[in-house]
């Protein structure tokens, strides 16, 4: 059939799972859909990064370079380096730096395109090669290579509070077009070191420090070389007193086989991390630009518990921008080789917050988020006690269709039923559907065992939210994927009970200042503490839910009560989501 042969052409742009369903539902439209979900690791699309540009009226006039030279089909190589002439020209520096410029020229023979000339440059750009290559740059070769440059803004405040002083190094181990470098406060070249895997930005970033330092005889200090595998680079054994940079984020490919044992992670940021560490002074800083998930995400547990164990973790920042192509949030960390302190800074929104990171048996994934001296103390007691988990308890997924669009409707029909998403899920109530489906197994693309989907009780959650939301449904009601079910396996708590012990503030409060995410996951649920109770309390319990799912409000200001009484914590103070023990709280 047509699908057939499509699929066998087109497979590499999705995931083997995804084409192997597709192929076995004979998914129609597929050309269509595979451009929708096509792998960014090959779109050949240009995305011009705004956030890079000094001044965003320069936007027009970069657009049209940018549409000459790919009408034209130059080599990116090329053009970098005919604008490059052209700037040290008109900046007189050709001649009047003829030593090293001469040097540079030899060392790059590239071809000069003399039609760079007839355009009017902008002259209020702080990194015009830099900004062109990013330009220039697919939207696939950034996301394999992980290459996303730092825009002005990042680069000032990497470097915010560090200034270099006569005897003092510093080091770029993934410099770019050397953004970094060229905003370093009393910097002098010799004390400049960078490194950077991509020629063109090796070529590029000795083009710019050259124009930098127009006033000094020198050779930049910029090295062509993976830093992941660069032994003895610097043709000596260098320490750097600042390695400050924004590395690549993504799986490495060729890993340093003794990193990935110390920290069992193939994330080539972390790989940078450990690396650096290695050329850092005692008492030297690293601060490196990293994706939010870093904080809390499991599979970078790895790199966290090196550096809390072996370093000293100063600060962290949240940036509220992202970069052009790229959607997830992003944080700075700041680390001493020095020994390790309990706490450190978070800055959010330029305010400064004492943080802790928990101890491990709180804390057995070392996630970073931000916890008080408080709430450590109450974590503390509320995991200083048996209690029991939902491990062993049913998981499923919602319902994944493979297309929406095509198996959703809005109205009933014959052979149809109603379909719930996790939008309509709040705590202890289930909203009226707004989509129907009709059921059938064999044409979904991912589906649960029917017995989950029916079962006469089950627990439904919002999986994308900052605060868990769990409802009761007793009605064998289909749910999408936007969803979560769950089947609790608590010994001694009836599912009601598990239901308002989901819901409390307690919960929330230990959800997010445990786990500081925005998904509600299994593995983190799993970890919530359950504390064990009688046949007489759950029963106790459970008349409380069924108040509450009855519409009684009151009933839940008392189910509250008798849960932080559960937990000795009978005289705490309940602030929004948040339960702060009062001083006089003692065991029931």
């Amino acid at each position: 059939m047509p699908q057939t042969k499509t699929i066998k052409n087109m497979s590499q742009i999705i995931s083997p799972a995804t084409n192997q369903n597709w192929s076995r539902l004979n998914v129609s439209n597929f050309d269509e859909r595979l451009i929708s979900r096509a792998n960014k690791k090959l779109s050949a699309k240009n995305i011009i990064p705004v956030e890079y540009f000094s001044n965003p009226s320069n936007i027009k006039t970069i657009s049209q370079m940018l549409s000459f030279v790919r009408e034209n089909n130059f080599a990116d190589k090329d053009v970098l380096f005919s604008l490059a002439l052209r700037l040290l020209k008109e900046r007189r520096i050709f001649n009047a730096k003829k030593n090293a410029v001469q040097k540079l020229l030899s060392e790059y023979p590239c071809l000069k395109i003399d039609a760079i000339d007839d355009f009017s440059l902008p002259n209020d750009e702080s990194d015009l090669l830099g900004l062109f290559y990013q330009c220039l740059k697919t939207e696939g070769s950034k996301n394999t290579e992980g290459s996303y440059y730092t825009p002005s803004f990042i680069a000032e405040k990497l470097l915010e509070g560090m200034k270099l002083e006569d005897g003092q190094i510093y080091l770029d181990p993934s410099c770019g077009s050397s953004n970094l470098l060229l905003n370093i406060d009393g910097a002098k070249p010799h004390q400049l070191f960078g490194i950077d895997i991509d020629p063109i930005a090796v070529m590029i970033s000795k083009f710019n420090l050259i124009m930098k330092y127009q006033g000094y005889d020198f050779y930049p200090q910029i090295f062509c070389a993976d830093f992941l595998n660069a032994a003895n680079i610097f043709g000596g054994n260098l320490n750097f007193d600042y390695i400050i940079t924004n590395p690549p984020w993504g799986s490495v490919n060729l890993a340093n086989e003794d990193i990935f044992r110390a920290i069992k992670s193939r994330e080539t940021f972390s790989h940078f991390i450990v690396a650096a560490m290695a050329y850092l002074k005692q008492g030297g800083l690293l601060r490196f630009l990293l994706p939010h998930s870093f904080m809390n995400v499991k599979s970078h547990e790895g790199i966290r518990v090196f550096l809390v164990e072996n370093f000293c973790i100063e600060k962290m920042s949240l940036y509220p921008n992202s970069f052009s192509g790229v959607f997830t949030k992003f944080i700075d960390i700041s680390v001493r080789n020095l020994p390790p302190k309990k706490s450190f800074l978070f800055d959010v929104g330029g305010e400064n917050i004492k943080a802790q990171i928990a101890p491990r048996k709180i804390n057995p994934h070392c996630v970073f988020s931000i916890l008080s001296d408080e709430d450590l103390d109450l974590l503390d007691r509320i995991y200083d006690r048996d209690f029991l988990t939902l491990k062993d308890s049913i998981w499923a997924l919602g319902i994944v269709t493979g297309n929406n669009r095509e198996r959703l409707i809005d109205f009933y029909k014959d052979g149809y039923e109603r379909i719930w998403t996790g939008k309509e899920i709040k705590a202890y109530e289930i909203a009226p559907a707004k989509k129907f489906i009709r059921y059938d197994r064999d044409s979904l693309q991912q589906a649960a065992r029917d017995e989950i989907y029916r079962s006469p009780q089950k627990l439904v959650y919002k999986f994308i939210s900052d605060k868990m939301s769990f409802a009761l449904d007793c009605e064998k009601r289909l749910f999408l994927n936007s969803a979560n079910i769950l089947i609790p396996k608590i010994e001694g708590m009836s599912i009601k009970t598990v239901l308002l012990f989901l819901n409390s503030d307690l919960f929330h409060f230990v959800y997010k200042k445990k786990f500081a995410d925005i998904k509600v996951l299994r593995a983190n649920l799993s970890e919530l503490p359950f504390a064990k109770i009688s046949l007489a309390q759950d029963k106790m319990f459970e008349g409380l839910a069924d108040e509450i799912l009855d519409g009684n409000l009151s009933a839940h200001v008392k189910a509250q009560k008798e849960i932080l009484d559960l937990y000795g914590l009978r005289s705490a103070v309940n602030v929004g989501a948040k339960v702060l023990p009062a001083a006089d709280c003692e065991a029931p």
